[in-house]
Order: structure tokens, then sequence, then C-alpha cells
């Protein structure tokens, strides 16, 4: 769970300068977790009940790791000195950024205002609000470098057996790197899984199409493709599939909750990296987190304030700032009014599915409120945490991350939806590839059109080979270089060198294929058909092929869509940009 970054665009006269914020500091655990956005002030005299199980949250995170490390008092003491000194860099952070807001949100607003009417803003006026960017982020700055300070600090305090029972920031980064590569998935069962459930869209001959290539691309998360074990692991991958494939949809149905466990087991996979231990971003988070200095001083007996502490705030600058985001981005595609007519419904839709997730957070949290507020009051006291305590409160976080997680697929699915509103000079400009955690989170049958292209390729490879699998010279050298030259411009410009070179790899595969005995053949046939799509690199990807650098990302697109001031914006932007009707 990650503290949210923001992207800021301040607008100059001669162009976009971008800006990197991020609102490191103080938000509590449960809504860096989620990505909400709330943020409560000490001044609040009534507190919610959402916010006090997100408070309640923070605090069970804090406790979990202090007891499960068993930090003596005088560790704690240290612990306490590094997170109040943190504390007063925070707060003398953020006086400094009301006081750069007071100065400059004239400027910032006045640039703001004529980018929404569509026009340039004074020179000097941009000048200004460009720098007070560039001055907030330096204090940005500041507070990370406390915060990386502060973790370095806890390091020194922590004794040898206290820091192994923390995930290393290596096995943190190792973890994350298998994240990426498995969709966004927790481990490679739960891929594996989630492929299932997309092969059980497919059709029975599509299906056998892809069953090879499938096999020994999921193989590949189990064992190195270059190793011994490799095709043993693909054929226990075969076995997998096709018991899975033959199952009823009432069967798959009842047994797809305990599917992941099954696969695990059959597979014998290992425990993924950091498995059994405080997660590495989970001490990242007390440090960050608002109640952090409460809970330490109320377990060392010291007089400590109710209050909730002073978060870093959604504070006006970075509202400000990212209202500029949202409008540079829509000028920069540069559309019309009637297209940000259509817009609008759209990131209304998107506000709703931010809205629905920030209640499904709350949701859950009010469901086990009573059980943490139980295991902080004991944890409060004193105790060990056991494997199952932690392993209880590493689900719920786990939890809390699908659910932001899930928001960001039913975004991706209106950000699917813009193509619809763009000319194509204007849909050109923007990287559609979605990031990998939000694939796996598509619905199996949207990704199965993944896997029906790929069944294609492979299907018109097997008629390339059959239709001179039988052929006896001298016909087959008449025949073979047309053959290759009309398979290769399926997927390539003829004449191009892509085009050559793959009509010259299709006539050795070609010859090779002769070579294969009759009862190798069917077996032999499905590899061979794998091996010239990957080796040709015509075999399409979830995501699709990596591109040139685009100048809008899709992370700005679900950025821009999910900014709570968009809506007034683009609504702002029409009726500046709409040609007022004649009496």
């Amino acid at each position: 769970m990650k503290i949210i970054a923001r992207m800021v665009v301040v607008l100059a006269a001669v162009g976009l300068l971008v800006v990197l914020l991020a609102p490191a500091w103080g938000q509590a655990t449960a809504q860096a977790s989620a990505g909400t956005s709330s943020a409560t002030s000490s001044q609040q005299s009534s507190v919610s009940s959402a916010e006090k199980a997100q408070r309640l949250w923070a605090e069970v995170n804090t406790l979990v790791v202090i007891r499960r490390l068993e930090v003596t008092d005088d560790q704690l003491e240290q612990v306490l000195a590094a997170l109040q000194e943190l504390q007063q860099q925070h707060s003398t952070t953020v006086a400094a950024l009301d006081l750069l807001w007071q100065q400059h949100k004239d400027a910032i607003e006045q640039v703001i205002e004529a980018w929404v009417a569509g026009r340039r803003p004074d020179e000097d006026t941009a000048r200004t609000a460009n720098d007070a960017a560039s001055q907030a982020r330096e204090l940005n700055g500041q507070v990370e470098q406390a915060v990386a300070s502060c973790m370095d600090r806890l390091g020194t305090v922590l004794t040898f057996s206290q820091q192994a029972l923390i995930e290393s920031p290596a096995e943190y980064q190792r973890r994350l790197e298998l994240r990426r590569r498995l969709q966004g998935a927790d481990n490679v069962a739960e891929f594996i899984a989630s492929q299932l459930d997309v092969q059980r869209e497919l059709m029975p001959d599509e299906y056998d199409a892809i069953r090879q290539y499938e096999a020994r691309r999921l193989a590949a998360f189990i064992a190195a493709p270059n190793s011994p074990q490799f095709d043993q692991a693909v054929g226990a991958m075969l076995n997998l599939m096709d018991t899975v494939m033959g199952w009823r949809d009432r069967a798959y149905a009842r047994r797809r909750a305990t599917l992941p466990d099954m696969i695990a087991r059959f597979l014998n996979l290992p425990p993924p990296p950091g498995a059994g231990k405080i997660p590495y971003d989970m001490v990242q988070e007390i440090v960050r987190a608002p109640r952090s200095v409460q809970v330490l001083e109320k377990i060392l007996g010291k007089q400590s304030s109710e209050e909730q502490p002073a978060a870093w705030p959604e504070h006006e600058m970075f509202a400000a700032l990212g209202r500029s985001q949202v409008v540079a981005l829509l000028n920069d595609l540069q559309l019309a009014p009637d297209q940000l007519a259509l817009l609008l419904p759209l990131v209304k839709q998107a506000q709703k599915v931010i809205t629905t997730r920030d209640n499904e957070t709350d949701r859950l949290l009010a469901k086990v409120q009573s059980d943490l507020a139980a295991l902080r009051d004991s944890l409060l006291v004193a105790g060990t945490v056991s494997d199952a305590t932690l392993q209880r409160v590493v689900d719920l976080r786990s939890r809390l991350e699908d659910a932001r997680l899930d928001a960001m697929a039913k975004v991706a699915e209106v950000i699917d939806q813009m193509q619809d509103i763009l000319a194509p000079p204007q849909a050109v400009l923007i990287d559609w590839s979605k990031p990998a955690e939000v694939l796996v989170r598509q619905s199996p049958a949207v990704r199965a059109a993944v896997e029906r292209r790929r069944a294609a390729v492979i299907v018109s490879i097997l008629r390339f080979l059959d239709s001179l699998r039988n052929v006896v010279e001298p016909m087959f050298t008449q025949m073979l270089q047309g053959r290759c030259q009309d398979l290769a411009a399926q997927y390539f410009q003829p004449g191009s060198p892509a085009f050559a070179h793959a009509v010259e790899y299709l006539m050795r595969a070609a010859r090779q294929m002769k070579m294969i005995s009759i009862q190798d053949w069917p077996q032999a046939s499905g590899d061979l058909a794998v091996t010239i799509a990957m080796d040709l690199g015509i075999m399409p990807a979830e995501g699709g092929p990596p591109g040139p650098p685009k100048r809008i990302t899709w992370q700005s697109l679900y950025n821009m869509l999910t900014n709570p001031d968009t809506p007034e914006l683009v609504q702002k932007m029409i009726s500046a940009r709409t040609p007022q009707q004649q009496g």
C-alpha cells in the first residue's frame, strides 16, 4: 500500500512544466491503502465513524509492528524521539506551505482560469505560479528526505534479530517486481488461477490452439525456460489446465475460491518473497502515520493527546495544482466543446467508482472495527503478535489494496470509452496501455480477447505448416517461398526488412518441419507453431506491444478522471468555449 503520488502541472507562458509532488507525510494507513483522499484537521470537533475506524486501523498497524518486534522500552524511547522530530519537520513544512499558498494563490488561480477559458495566461503571472510550484516541490522533498532519514535511524535502533523479522528492502523490491510480472496478483498461484478463468472463456478449438503456448508461458513463472525443470513444469501445467478445463461450470464455481491453494499444492510452489515477515512497506507506514507518536506515548505511559494530529493535508496548494493538471491535459488534447460535453458523463462515472470504493473501504473497516478495537486494547497493554494475528492484519491490508485496484480496473473501462470521443490525431497522443495490476482485474471475458488473437495466430501458422507438410519434391521447393510470403504478409509490410527476415525464417522452419516423423508430428506441430510465433514476435500480448513514449500516459488519464475537481472544471470549460446564442 502506497502513499498516492500526485502529478502536478503548472502552466507557463511558453508551455507546461510537469512537477511531481507527493503528499508523503501523515496520511492514515487506511487512507493510503484504500487510496482515499480525506484528511481530518485537528481543529474538527466531531469525527465520523468511518474516520474513527481508519484511525483505529492505523493504530493497530503500528502496534502489530511494535509488538511483533518485541521492542523494549528503551528502544521505544528512541523510536518516539525520531518520530517526534519527523512530526516537527512536518509541522514546519506545512507552515511554509501555508505561507506559500497565501502569497501565490491568486497567480495560480489566474493561470488556471486563463487556460480554462482557452486563453494564454499573462507571462509574469505564469512565471510566478511556476516558481510557487517549484518551491512546493522543494518542500515536499524536504519531508521525503526526513522520512528516509527516520527509516535509517530506526534501522540503527533495532537488533539484528528484530531486523530479521522484517521483510528486507531487497525482498520488498523482489515482491514488487514479482507483482508486476504477475499483473498485480499477490502470488504465482493466484495469477495462474486468473489465467484459468480466461481459458474457460474460450471455445474448445481456441483452447486446443493455445494450450501448449499457455502451458509454456505459465511454466516460465515456475521454472526458468532454459533449466532442466522447465519441461517438467510445462507437463504439469498442461495436466492442470486440461483438468480444470474439464470441470463443469458449477464445479468450477464451487472450487474457485480454493483454486489458488490447490494450484500451489499441485505445482509445489514456494512461498512468495518475504512470506511470514512484517511487510517492509508496513514499517514505512508507521513512520508516516500521524497517530504513531500517540500510540508510542500510550505504551510508555506518557501524557498523550486524543486529538488527531495534523496529517499532511489536502492542502489548497496541492488541490489547485491538481486542477491545473486537469486543465493542461484537456488543453493538450485540444478537445472541442462537443467533445468536452461527451467527456463529462465519463468523468461522473469515474467519480462514482471512486465514491463506491471509499464506501466499500469504510464498510470493510466498520465490519471488523470491534475486533480491531479489542486487538488494539490488548496490544496497548502488553503481549506479542502471533503468526496468525500478523497474517490476519496482512490479509486485511491486502483486501483494502484489492478494493483500490478493483476501482482502478473499473476506471480503466471508462478510459477505454474515451477513445470513442477522440479524433485519431488526438487518440494517437495517448499511451492507452494499462498498468499490469489493472490487466489481471479485467473480466475474464475481456481478457479472453487476447487469447483468441493468440489462437488465431497459432491456427494461421498450423495451416501454413499443414499446407506444406505432405508436399513432396520438387513441388515443395516450388511452393515454399510463395507460401512463406503469404503468411509473412499477414503480419509484416511486404518489401520491408522485417518481411524479408520473416520469409527467410519461415523457409528454414518449413524445411526443419519435414524432418519431424509422422509419430511425433501431432505433438511437435503445436510446439513448432508456438516457437515460430514467438521467434517472429507476432504473438499478441496483454496490453499490446510496447511503443514509443507518448505525450499523455494512461496514469495521467486516470488522475484526470478521478480528480474530484474535474467535473466542475469540464463544465466551466464547456461554458467558456461554447459560442453564446444570439438573442
